[in-house]
C-alpha cells in the first residue's frame, strides 16, 4: 500500500492541509478483504476513487462508497474494506477549511457522505470527471486546485477567531483550556459554540478530544510505552478512565483493543 502526501499551492495552504493519494493493487488470488477502522480526525476530506472503490460496513451491511464524495466531520469510527486494486486521490481540509469552498455549514452534513453534485451543483460533477480523465496523479491535483481556486472567489472566509482556536487546539493535541481564550476575546461561550459548530461542523471540546485521542495514537506509533496508563498521561489525559472513555466515544474500543489490532490504513492517516 503506497501512501503519499503533496503540500497544496500556497494559495490554499490556510484551508487545504494536503492532498493525498493511496494506492494499492492485490493479485486477485492473494486478496483477503480486511477492515480497516479509521478514526476522527477533525479534518474533513473529499474523496476521488480512480480504481475499485472501497466497501463501508454500517451496523452490519458493506456498500460500495460513491465513485466521489465529501466525508463530512466524524465523530465516531469508520469501518471500510479497502479494494484489491485501490487509487485515490483525496483533498483533506484543516477543521476550518472547508467553509470557504461550500455554500452551506459543514454543520448540515455531519458523519455523512455528500456528493460533489449536491455539494457544489453541476461544477462538481465536472470535477469529478475531469479528475477521472485526468493523466496524471499531479494533472489531478492541479484540476482539483484550479477548482478550489475558484470556489474560493466566490465564498466568505472563517471568522479569525474560529481559526486561531482551531489552531491551538490542534497544535497543543486538545491540551488547555479553551474557555480562557474566549474571555480573552470578550465573547460568550455560548455565541462562540454557535460560530464554531457553523464553521467546523463539530464543537470546540470534541475537537480537543479527537486532538487528544489523535496524540495518544502517535505517541504509541512513534515511541515504546510501559504501560497505557503512561500513553494516557503523556498525552494529557487527567487519568486512564478518562482515556479509556474516548476511546470507547472514538474508536468503539478500549485502547488495549485497539492497539492489539493492526489498523494499516489509519497508521497512514494518524499525525497528518
Amino acid at each position: 500500500m503506497q501512501y503519499q502526501e503533496f503540500q497544496p499551492i500556497p494559495a490554499l495552504r490556510s484551508y487545504v492541509n494536503c492532498f493525498w493519494t493511496l494506492e494499492d493493487r492485490v493479485p486477485i488470488g492473494q486478496y483477503a478483504p480486511k477492515i480497516e477502522r479509521i478514526l476522527p480526525d477533525g479534518q474533513m476530506e473529499v474523496i476521488f476513487h480512480l480504481g475499485g472503490r472501497f466497501l463501508q460496513k454500517d451496523q452490519g451491511v458493506e456498500r460500495a462508497q460513491a465513485r466521489s464524495f465529501l466525508y463530512g466531520q466524524l465523530h465516531q469510527y469508520l469501518d471500510l474494506i479497502p479494494s484489491a486494486d485501490a487509487k485515490i486521490i483525496a483533498v483533506r481540509f484543516r477543521p476550518y477549511g472547508l467553509f470557504p469552498f461550500v455554500s452551506l455549514s459543514p454543520k448540515e452534513f455531519q458523519a455523512q457522505q455528500i456528493s460533489l453534485l449536491d455539494l457544489f451543483g453541476r461544477s462538481g460533477q465536472e470535477l469529478e470527471e475531469q479528475v477521472n480523465e485526468a493523466p496524471s496523479i499531479s494533472s489531478a491535483v492541479h484540476i482539483i486546485e484550479a477548482f478550489l481556486l475558484r470556489q474560493l472567489a466566490k465564498c466568505s472566509r472563517p471568522d479569525p477567531l474560529i481559526v486561531h482556536v482551531s489552531d491551538i487546539i490542534s497544535q497543543n493535541g486538545g491540551i488547555g483550556d479553551i474557555k480562557d481564550i474566549i474571555r480573552s476575546y470578550k465573547i460568550s461561550p455560548r455565541h462562540f459554540q454557535r460560530k464554531f459548530l457553523e464553521v467546523t461542523g463539530t464543537k470546540p471540546k470534541t475537537l480537543a478530544r479527537i486532538a487528544r485521542l489523535q496524540k495518544a495514537i502517535r505517541l504509541v506509533q512513534h515511541q515504546p510505552f510501559s504501560t497505557l496508563t503512561d500513553v494516557s498521561l503523556a498525552a494529557g489525559y487527567f487519568d486512564q478512565a478518562h482515556f479509556n472513555r474516548d476511546f470507547k466515544r472514538f474508536a468503539g474500543q478500549s485502547p488495549r483493543q485497539f492497539f492489539l489490532q493492526q489498523n494499516e490504513l489509519n497508521e497512514q492517516f494518524t499525525g497528518s
